[in-house]
């Protein structure tokens, strides 16, 4: 019962933090490459320590009027949003990978536990059986009295 309680509680910590994942996606600076020839802009999302968190592209529609300032803002816009997305995916991996180590440390104490109470059962056994005592009958357990 004790171990299913610690895995409740375990359980229940907020897997994602919004607000660190927005305060990441403000700190994005974001890369644009013209692919000349093309009307395709490639977007590539940084963090400030030098991580690439995504790289999306856009093509403008060949039957328009090319406008490179507004296939870089789509470009970016998507960048943006996949950037969200593999942040968000990342708090959650954080939180079940420390989800899994927590619980993996309650087991494994409570698997610790069982042995030790196993290994005290067997030492009290094998001095009862060294010592040549018995458990002696009680007759706690009766005979149902409808004779089953």
């Amino acid at each position: 019962m004790q171990v299913e309680i610690k895995l409740l509680l375990a359980a229940e910590a907020q897997p994602i933090d919004m607000t660190k994942v927005c305060a990441l996606v403000d700190s994005l600076s974001f890369d644009t490459h013209y692919v000349k020839g093309t009307t395709t802009v490639v977007a590539t999302s940084v963090l400030p320590s030098g991580f690439v968190v995504a790289t999306e592209s856009f093509s403008g529609n060949p039957n328009e009027a090319f406008n490179l300032v507004n296939v870089i803002e789509v470009a970016i816009s998507k960048c943006r949003i996949a950037s969200k997305d593999f942040l968000m995916r990342n708090q959650l991996f954080e939180h079940k990978q420390a989800l899994h180590e927590q619980r993996s440390a309650i087991a494994a104490d409570s698997v610790r536990t069982i042995r030790a109470n196993l290994e005290q059962a067997r030492g009290e056994s094998a001095l009862h059986r060294a010592t040549g005592l018995r458990a002696e009958c009680t007759g706690a357990v009766q005979p149902c009295p409808c004779g089953a």
